[in-house]
Protein backbone atom coordinates (compact mmCIF):
# COMPACT_ATOMS: atom_id res chain seq x y z
CA UNK A 1 0.00 0.00 0.00
CA UNK A 2 1.24 3.49 -0.89
CA UNK A 3 1.87 5.85 2.03
CA UNK A 4 1.54 9.62 2.29
CA UNK A 5 2.54 12.12 4.97
CA UNK A 6 0.84 15.50 5.31
CA UNK A 7 2.99 17.87 7.38
CA UNK A 8 1.58 21.06 8.87
CA UNK A 9 1.78 23.20 11.99
CA UNK A 10 -1.70 21.94 12.90
CA UNK A 11 -2.49 18.39 11.78
CA UNK A 12 -6.01 18.73 13.14
CA UNK A 13 -6.86 21.57 10.74
CA UNK A 14 -9.31 21.15 7.87
CA UNK A 15 -6.69 20.78 5.12
CA UNK A 16 -4.54 17.98 6.59
CA UNK A 17 -7.63 16.07 7.72
CA UNK A 18 -9.24 16.27 4.29
CA UNK A 19 -6.06 15.15 2.53
CA UNK A 20 -5.76 12.17 4.90
CA UNK A 21 -9.44 11.33 4.45
CA UNK A 22 -9.32 11.37 0.64
CA UNK A 23 -5.99 9.51 0.54
CA UNK A 24 -7.52 6.64 2.47
CA UNK A 25 -10.45 6.51 0.01
CA UNK A 26 -7.88 6.09 -2.77
CA UNK A 27 -6.23 3.22 -0.94
CA UNK A 28 -3.28 5.28 0.33
CA UNK A 29 -2.23 4.98 3.95
CA UNK A 30 -2.16 8.55 5.29
CA UNK A 31 -0.62 10.26 8.30
CA UNK A 32 -1.20 13.89 9.24
CA UNK A 33 1.90 15.05 11.13
CA UNK A 34 2.64 18.21 13.09
CA UNK A 35 6.06 19.71 12.46
CA UNK A 36 6.56 19.88 16.23
CA UNK A 37 6.28 16.08 16.46
CA UNK A 38 9.51 15.62 14.48
CA UNK A 39 12.84 15.33 16.33
CA UNK A 40 16.30 15.74 14.81
CA UNK A 41 19.44 14.08 16.18
CA UNK A 42 22.41 15.99 14.78
CA UNK A 43 25.80 14.35 15.16
CA UNK A 44 29.23 14.44 13.56
CA UNK A 45 28.46 11.90 10.86
CA UNK A 46 24.69 11.96 10.45
CA UNK A 47 21.39 13.66 11.06
CA UNK A 48 18.68 11.24 12.17
CA UNK A 49 14.97 12.03 12.00
CA UNK A 50 12.36 10.57 14.31
CA UNK A 51 8.61 10.91 14.63
CA UNK A 52 7.12 10.74 18.13
CA UNK A 53 10.25 8.97 19.35
CA UNK A 54 10.34 6.37 16.57
CA UNK A 55 12.36 6.34 13.31
CA UNK A 56 10.67 8.36 10.57
CA UNK A 57 8.64 5.94 8.41
CA UNK A 58 9.19 5.73 4.68
CA UNK A 59 6.54 7.48 2.58
CA UNK A 60 5.78 7.40 -1.13
CA UNK A 61 4.33 10.92 -1.13
CA UNK A 62 4.75 14.01 1.05
CA UNK A 63 2.64 17.16 1.19
CA UNK A 64 3.94 20.15 3.11
CA UNK A 65 1.15 22.37 4.38
CA UNK A 66 1.70 25.67 6.19
CA UNK A 67 4.74 25.92 8.44
CA UNK A 68 3.10 28.81 10.30
CA UNK A 69 2.90 32.50 9.47
CA UNK A 70 6.05 33.32 11.45
CA UNK A 71 8.13 30.65 9.61
CA UNK A 72 8.89 29.04 12.96
CA UNK A 73 8.95 25.56 11.43
CA UNK A 74 10.46 26.46 8.05
CA UNK A 75 13.99 25.15 8.94
CA UNK A 76 12.47 21.81 9.94
CA UNK A 77 10.52 21.66 6.70
CA UNK A 78 13.62 22.52 4.68
CA UNK A 79 15.54 19.65 6.19
CA UNK A 80 12.61 17.26 5.74
CA UNK A 81 12.58 18.29 2.08
CA UNK A 82 16.18 17.12 1.69
CA UNK A 83 15.53 14.02 3.78
CA UNK A 84 12.63 12.81 1.65
CA UNK A 85 14.30 13.81 -1.62
CA UNK A 86 17.19 11.48 -0.78
CA UNK A 87 14.62 8.72 -0.36
CA UNK A 88 13.11 9.52 -3.80
CA UNK A 89 9.79 10.45 -2.25
CA UNK A 90 7.34 12.34 -4.49
CA UNK A 91 6.93 15.77 -2.88
CA UNK A 92 4.14 18.15 -3.88
CA UNK A 93 5.57 21.56 -4.85
CA UNK A 94 9.15 20.35 -4.32
CA UNK A 95 10.71 22.72 -6.86
CA UNK A 96 9.11 25.84 -5.40
CA UNK A 97 10.20 24.99 -1.85
CA UNK A 98 13.75 24.51 -3.08
CA UNK A 99 13.77 27.79 -4.98
CA UNK A 100 11.99 29.86 -2.30
CA UNK A 101 12.02 28.35 1.21
CA UNK A 102 10.15 31.47 2.34
CA UNK A 103 7.81 32.72 -0.35
CA UNK A 104 6.70 35.87 1.46
CA UNK A 105 4.55 38.64 0.03
CA UNK A 106 7.54 40.92 -0.66
CA UNK A 107 9.32 38.25 -2.71
CA UNK A 108 6.10 37.51 -4.55
CA UNK A 109 5.45 41.12 -5.51
CA UNK A 110 8.99 41.71 -6.73
CA UNK A 111 9.03 38.58 -8.91
CA UNK A 112 5.49 39.11 -10.20
CA UNK A 113 6.45 42.67 -11.19
CA UNK A 114 9.63 41.50 -12.92
CA UNK A 115 7.53 38.97 -14.86
CA UNK A 116 5.16 41.76 -15.98
CA UNK A 117 2.19 40.18 -14.25
CA UNK A 118 -0.43 42.65 -12.95
CA UNK A 119 -0.02 43.43 -9.26
CA UNK A 120 -1.21 46.03 -6.79
CA UNK A 121 1.22 48.96 -6.54
CA UNK A 122 3.26 48.27 -3.41
CA UNK A 123 5.66 50.22 -1.18
CA UNK A 124 8.12 49.09 1.48
CA UNK A 125 9.82 51.80 3.52
CA UNK A 126 13.21 51.38 5.17
CA UNK A 127 12.34 52.73 8.59
CA UNK A 128 9.61 54.32 10.68
CA UNK A 129 10.48 57.90 9.69
CA UNK A 130 10.27 57.08 5.98
CA UNK A 131 6.98 55.29 6.58
CA UNK A 132 5.51 58.28 8.42
CA UNK A 133 6.68 60.84 5.86
CA UNK A 134 5.64 58.91 2.74
CA UNK A 135 2.48 57.22 3.97
CA UNK A 136 -0.84 57.87 2.22
CA UNK A 137 -4.40 57.19 3.32
CA UNK A 138 -6.52 55.21 3.17
CA UNK A 139 -4.14 52.31 2.66
CA UNK A 140 -3.83 48.58 3.12
CA UNK A 141 -0.90 47.53 5.30
CA UNK A 142 0.32 43.94 5.18
CA UNK A 143 3.05 42.33 7.24
CA UNK A 144 4.83 40.52 4.43
CA UNK A 145 5.15 37.19 6.27
CA UNK A 146 1.46 36.82 7.18
CA UNK A 147 -1.08 34.30 5.85
CA UNK A 148 -4.83 33.49 5.95
CA UNK A 149 -5.68 37.19 6.06
CA UNK A 150 -3.77 37.60 9.31
CA UNK A 151 -1.62 40.71 9.75
CA UNK A 152 -3.54 42.60 7.02
CA UNK A 153 -4.97 45.96 8.05
CA UNK A 154 -6.82 48.90 6.55
CA UNK A 155 -5.53 52.19 7.99
CA UNK A 156 -6.79 55.75 7.72
CA UNK A 157 -4.26 57.70 9.78
CA UNK A 158 -0.79 57.62 11.31
CA UNK A 159 -2.37 56.90 14.70
CA UNK A 160 -3.54 53.58 13.22
CA UNK A 161 -0.29 52.89 11.35
CA UNK A 162 2.24 53.66 14.08
CA UNK A 163 1.21 50.80 16.41
CA UNK A 164 1.74 48.36 13.52
CA UNK A 165 5.21 49.79 12.87
CA UNK A 166 6.02 49.47 16.57
CA UNK A 167 4.70 45.92 16.80
CA UNK A 168 6.06 44.39 13.59
CA UNK A 169 8.78 46.80 12.46
CA UNK A 170 8.29 49.44 9.78
CA UNK A 171 10.44 47.57 7.28
CA UNK A 172 8.11 44.52 7.39
CA UNK A 173 5.04 46.49 6.28
CA UNK A 174 3.91 46.44 2.67
CA UNK A 175 1.78 49.50 1.90
CA UNK A 176 -0.80 49.39 -0.90
CA UNK A 177 -3.63 51.60 -2.12
CA UNK A 178 -7.13 50.45 -1.27
CA UNK A 179 -8.81 48.71 -4.20
CA UNK A 180 -12.59 48.54 -4.52
CA UNK A 181 -13.47 46.70 -1.36
CA UNK A 182 -15.59 43.75 -0.51
CA UNK A 183 -14.68 40.86 -2.77
CA UNK A 184 -11.87 38.99 -4.48
CA UNK A 185 -11.38 35.76 -6.42
CA UNK A 186 -9.42 32.67 -5.43
CA UNK A 187 -8.37 30.39 -8.26
CA UNK A 188 -6.83 26.99 -7.48
CA UNK A 189 -4.34 25.50 -9.92
CA UNK A 190 -3.31 21.83 -9.77
CA UNK A 191 -0.73 20.35 -12.13
CA UNK A 192 -0.79 23.29 -14.52
CA UNK A 193 -4.60 23.37 -14.83
CA UNK A 194 -7.23 25.59 -13.21
CA UNK A 195 -9.62 23.32 -11.33
CA UNK A 196 -12.04 26.08 -10.33
CA UNK A 197 -12.55 29.44 -8.69
CA UNK A 198 -14.59 31.06 -5.95
CA UNK A 199 -15.63 34.61 -5.16
CA UNK A 200 -15.04 35.72 -1.57
CA UNK A 201 -17.12 38.52 -0.09
CA UNK A 202 -16.29 40.26 3.15
CA UNK A 203 -18.89 39.96 5.88
CA UNK A 204 -20.95 43.06 6.54
CA UNK A 205 -18.87 45.79 8.16
CA UNK A 206 -15.61 43.87 7.72
CA UNK A 207 -12.58 44.40 5.49
CA UNK A 208 -11.13 40.90 4.98
CA UNK A 209 -12.71 38.51 2.48
CA UNK A 210 -11.08 35.32 3.82
CA UNK A 211 -13.47 32.49 4.61
CA UNK A 212 -11.56 31.94 7.87
CA UNK A 213 -12.33 35.58 8.75
CA UNK A 214 -16.06 35.17 8.16
CA UNK A 215 -16.16 35.95 4.44
CA UNK A 216 -18.96 34.58 2.27
CA UNK A 217 -18.07 32.36 -0.69
CA UNK A 218 -19.68 31.37 -3.96
CA UNK A 219 -18.69 29.60 -7.17
CA UNK A 220 -17.20 31.84 -9.86
CA UNK A 221 -16.61 31.39 -13.59
CA UNK A 222 -13.31 32.99 -14.54
CA UNK A 223 -12.48 34.66 -17.84
CA UNK A 224 -9.68 33.51 -20.17
CA UNK A 225 -7.66 36.54 -19.00
CA UNK A 226 -7.97 35.49 -15.36
CA UNK A 227 -7.02 31.91 -16.22
CA UNK A 228 -3.92 33.11 -18.05
CA UNK A 229 -2.86 35.25 -15.08
CA UNK A 230 -3.35 32.38 -12.62
CA UNK A 231 -1.47 29.87 -14.76
CA UNK A 232 1.36 32.33 -15.38
CA UNK A 233 1.72 33.00 -11.65
CA UNK A 234 1.74 29.27 -10.90
CA UNK A 235 4.38 28.67 -13.56
CA UNK A 236 6.53 31.58 -12.37
CA UNK A 237 6.85 30.09 -8.89
CA UNK A 238 7.06 26.43 -10.06
CA UNK A 239 3.83 25.63 -8.26
CA UNK A 240 2.02 22.34 -8.82
CA UNK A 241 -0.63 23.21 -6.23
CA UNK A 242 -1.49 26.84 -5.52
CA UNK A 243 -4.24 29.30 -4.74
CA UNK A 244 -3.94 32.51 -6.76
CA UNK A 245 -5.91 35.45 -5.37
CA UNK A 246 -7.07 38.19 -7.74
CA UNK A 247 -8.87 41.49 -7.19
CA UNK A 248 -10.14 44.01 -9.72
CA UNK A 249 -8.88 47.61 -9.58
CA UNK A 250 -11.04 50.70 -10.14
CA UNK A 251 -10.76 50.23 -13.90
CA UNK A 252 -11.83 46.59 -13.66
CA UNK A 253 -8.36 45.22 -14.40
CA UNK A 254 -7.49 42.04 -12.55
CA UNK A 255 -4.44 42.18 -10.30
CA UNK A 256 -2.66 39.45 -8.32
CA UNK A 257 -3.00 39.93 -4.58
CA UNK A 258 -0.82 36.94 -3.69
CA UNK A 259 -0.13 33.27 -4.35
CA UNK A 260 -0.48 30.68 -1.60
CA UNK A 261 1.27 27.38 -2.18
CA UNK A 262 -0.44 25.72 0.81
CA UNK A 263 -3.76 27.47 0.35
CA UNK A 264 -6.71 26.66 2.56
CA UNK A 265 -9.68 25.23 0.69
CA UNK A 266 -12.56 24.70 3.11
CA UNK A 267 -14.47 27.65 1.68
CA UNK A 268 -13.43 26.67 -1.85
CA UNK A 269 -14.94 23.19 -1.51
CA UNK A 270 -18.11 24.67 -0.04
CA UNK A 271 -18.44 27.18 -2.88
CA UNK A 272 -17.50 24.99 -5.84
CA UNK A 273 -18.42 21.46 -4.77
CA UNK A 274 -14.99 20.35 -5.97
CA UNK A 275 -12.94 17.76 -4.11
CA UNK A 276 -9.58 19.54 -3.86
CA UNK A 277 -7.62 16.78 -2.07
CA UNK A 278 -8.87 14.10 -4.45
CA UNK A 279 -7.86 16.12 -7.51
CA UNK A 280 -4.46 16.91 -5.99
CA UNK A 281 -3.79 13.33 -4.92
CA UNK A 282 -4.80 12.05 -8.36
CA UNK A 283 -2.21 14.40 -9.82
CA UNK A 284 0.43 13.07 -7.40
CA UNK A 285 -0.45 9.47 -8.25
CA UNK A 286 -0.01 10.33 -11.92
CA UNK A 287 3.50 11.62 -11.22
CA UNK A 288 4.33 8.32 -9.53
CA UNK A 289 2.90 6.17 -12.34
Amino acid sequence: MKKIAIFSHSSGAYGPKRFAEEAQKLGIEARAINYQEVDFEIGKDKVAVSLRGEPMPDFDFVIFRSAGGTFYYVPQRDFLLDYFTQKRTVILNEETYRSWPRLDKLTQHILLSQANLPIVETYLFANKDHLKNKMFYPAVVKVFFGSQGKRVFKVNSWSETEPLANQFGANTLLVQPVLPEGEDIRIIVVGGKVIGAMKRKAASGKFLTNYSAGGEVENFQITPEMEEIALSAAKLFHLEYVGVDLMADKQGKWRVLEVNRACQFEGFEKATGLNVPQLTLSYLLGKNA
